[in-house]
């Protein structure tokens, strides 16, 4: 009899076991917080060339991008995730080498073309490096940057935030509202900050969709101390990936709200927009009310398409906080990944773990 009770004892120990390295699979298959370099959104003609292949292909969202791989737009644009909360998006014509993927350093050159880094959830261990033919620069403070590289110069412009350029043995600061023209020899800074263009507009839309997805993610599950660090987790209801900060609401450099989820009270938790201590979803605590039509988009299921009304409306424009939208064209939400069908596992919902 004891011995029946002991085997039982054991069997039910090991389910236990493998349920719970069954979670951990999936938490880990679902999350990306340790690694940059992952297409989220290709829109257009994009192609990589890895050091190994001897052609270039077609590149799909989801791949993994490695160092030394080089991304081509040409007539297309992508979208590829940082560390945690931090974004590079290329325009057309544009060619980027990755050279250090791996956190807490991310490092890429941009040859030829332009893009639109948003650099958020920076700290000191977390760097992000760059360089052109005329220079090479780092983020300091979380922000908007637009990178644009052309024969003889590179043009930068901080729309928010703060970086560093070293030219020459020197280093000179770019500050919100400052846009430099940087050759190999000078650095000519003008506090003159041009108006929203095409790409940017279309970089702007691509953040709200990434928002919205956010709260649809978030609406759907809490997290809690599941993910222990803000990450990259997996929507496959959008088959994309979106930002979920840990630990408290969060604002992106375009000025729209992030939303962190707790299923239970906890004392540390108390972000810019918690609403008080226990907020996150807590019982019996009632969360920040926000107009449900400026947050809540509907979603069709059946090709993976975010909208509202058939399009997905923008936030507020630069620097200005709210949900409000602004008086720009909206923009068709992006179509199914090019990778193929995206399913969903059973489980926590994240995205791939990358050691």
């Amino acid at each position: 009899m004891r011995g029946t009770i002991t085997k039982c004892s054991a069997l039910f120990a090991l389910g236990l076991l493998l349920n719970f390295g069954e979670w951990v699979g999936v938490m880990a298959q679902y999350i990306v917080s340790a690694r940059a370099g992952l297409v989220n959104y290709t829109q257009g003609e994009v192609w990589l060339q890895a050091p190994s292949d001897m052609l270039s292909r077609r590149l799909a969202p989801h791949q993994q991008l490695n160092d030394g791989d080089v991304v081509l737009t040409r007539n297309g644009r992508a979208e590829i995730l940082l560390n945690p909360g931090s974004v590079l998006r290329l325009d057309r014509h544009t060619e980027l080498v990755f050279h250090q993927t791996d956190l807490p350093l991310v490092e890429f050159e941009i040859t030829a073309g332009t893009v639109l880094l948003e650099a958020a959830g920076l700290n000191r261990e977390i760097l992000l490096r760059a360089q052109t033919p005329h220079a090479v620069f780092r983020v300091k403070k979380s922000g908007l940057f637009r990178i644009g590289v052309r024969a003889d110069a590179t043009c930068l412009l901080v729309r928010s935030g703060e970086m560093e350029v070293f030219v020459q043995g020197r280093t000179q600061k770019l500050k919100k509202g400052q846009q430099a023209t940087v050759t190999s020899a000078q650095v000519e800074i003008v506090k003159l900050l041009k108006p929203l263009d095409e790409f940017e507009l279309w970089a702007k839309d691509r953040a709200e969709v990434l928002v919205a997805a956010n709260r649809s993610l978030t609406r759907r599950r809490s997290f809690g101390y599941g993910l222990m660090a803000s990450a990259w987790v997996f929507d496959p209801f959008l088959g994309m990936f979106t930002f979920v900060p840990f630990g408290f609401d969060s604002t992106s450099p375009w000025g729209r709200r992030l939303i962190y989820r707790c299923p239970y009270p906890t004392a540390w938790y108390g972000g810019p927009d918690a609403g008080g201590l226990g907020y996150g979803g807590a019982p019996g605590v009632t969360p920040p009310t926000t107009d449900p039509e400026r947050s809540r988009p509907s979603f069709r299921a059946g090709d993976i398409r975010l909208e509202r009304g058939g399009t997905l409306t923008p936030g507020p424009a630069i620097g200005e906080r709210g949900e409000g939208p602004i008086g720009h064209r909206p923009m068709p939400a992006p179509s199914a990944p090019m990778g193929g069908e995206v399913r969903s596992a059973p489980g926590p919902v994240k995205a791939p773990h990358y050691q």
